[in-house]
């Protein structure tokens, strides 16, 4: 039986990880004019998301079941970091970089701020619905994360449709238990072959989105969880194929997630400890990237990589989770996430 400490080790070597593919990933979207980038592109989309999501649903009870001035005090820290990450990012785009934005929308967010937008939302969600049976929750959200897509209306309005499509990953990591969650992990780790199998595992799924980066990049509406499945572009004409591909992703991440786990270290590595800071490094991360690709910091990398700027952008992208991962980065933070409101309440 793994230790509580191991847990936690875990934990912040999946999160690194996955923390570190979603950097990449949103470095290397500016440069998807091959076959093989749109396929990493994919690859790295395919499953990082809701492995976060998962993740986040799992530590989430801790907030859900807390009293109520607690709870309600972290999902305005939540808010609060939402607000000030969308102003800032505003400001960075339209006064520094100069670049044409439309009108600021407090409430409707494509940029990476959704997520903590989101964040707050499923808590809210937790504490409404938390008495009704996980069985019929699952259900329940599964359907919406799959009908969501036929209505067109839905936008970036409240992250709607992002909220909705993913939700499902949320709920599994809030009723997924310490106990039954350590239990998976020991039997996944368990054996050595497990990780040899997993590992052929992943790098055949790899290869795949690699060679065929190409024909499945019509996924990328479907894996972001933003656009209807009328905006997706989807090349054959099939009865409830949005529904079908939905459906298929969502049992896919069920698989992968399983790979993932066994692969994922369960002891201290010399990532955990950055594992720890996932919040500063996703919040921060997207200034850098904008900040090199509209300006000429982008055309100058490009004339002196050439053909090797795929592979500059995802070293660029490791250096960046590392260095964002510091400590120094970390205060700001936790001021934010940390700020009591208890004057709010009576």
């Amino acid at each position: 039986m793994q230790t509580k400490t191991t847990r936690i080790s875990f934990f912040d070597n999946l999160k690194f990880i996955l923390i570190l593919l979603v950097v990449v990933g949103h470095f290397i979207q500016y440069q998807l004019d091959s076959a093989s980038a749109k396929g990493l592109f994919l690859f790295i989309y395919s499953f990082h998301m809701p492995l976060f999501i998962f993740v986040t649903g799992f530590f989430a009870k801790k907030i859900v079941n807390c009293d109520a001035n607690k709870r309600m005090n972290k999902i305005i820290n939540y808010l609060l970091l939402y607000l000030i990450y969308k102003v800032l990012l505003f400001v960075f785009y339209h006064y520094i970089l100069q670049q044409p934005m439309q009108s600021f929308n407090l409430f409707s967010e494509s940029e990476p701020a959704w997520y903590l937008l989101a964040i707050a939302i499923w808590i809210m969600l937790m504490t409404i619905t938390k008495n009704i049976k996980f069985k019929y929750l699952l259900i329940f959200s599964i359907i919406g994360s799959l009908l969501i897509g036929y209505d067109s209306t839905v936008t970036d309005q409240f992250a709607l449709s992002r909220v909705v499509v993913f939700f499902p990953f949320f709920l599994l990591g809030y009723y997924l238990t310490f106990e039954q969650m350590n239990h998976l992990i020991n039997k996944l780790h368990e054996k050595k072959k497990n990780i040899f199998i997993a590992l052929v595992l992943i790098m055949a799924i790899f290869v795949v989105f690699i060679l065929c980066g190409d024909n499945l990049y019509f996924l990328r509406g479907l894996l972001t969880g933003r656009n209807p499945f009328a905006l997706m572009q989807i090349p054959f004409d099939i009865p409830l194929t949005g529904v079908i591909l939905r459906m298929l992703w969502l049992l896919y991440n069920l698989i992968i997630a399983i790979i993932i786990f066994t692969l994922i270290p369960i002891k201290d590595t010399i990532f955990t400890k950055l594992g720890s800071r996932t919040l500063q490094i996703y919040v921060l991360h997207y200034f850098v990237i904008v900040g090199i690709n509209f300006s000429f910091i982008c055309p100058l990398i490009q004339n002196i990589c050439g053909n090797y700027v795929l592979i500059f952008y995802i070293l660029l992208g490791i250096l960046t989770t590392i260095i964002l991962s510091f400590k120094v980065f970390e205060k700001p933070f936790n001021k934010i996430m940390g700020i009591n409101y208890k004057k709010l309440y009576k």
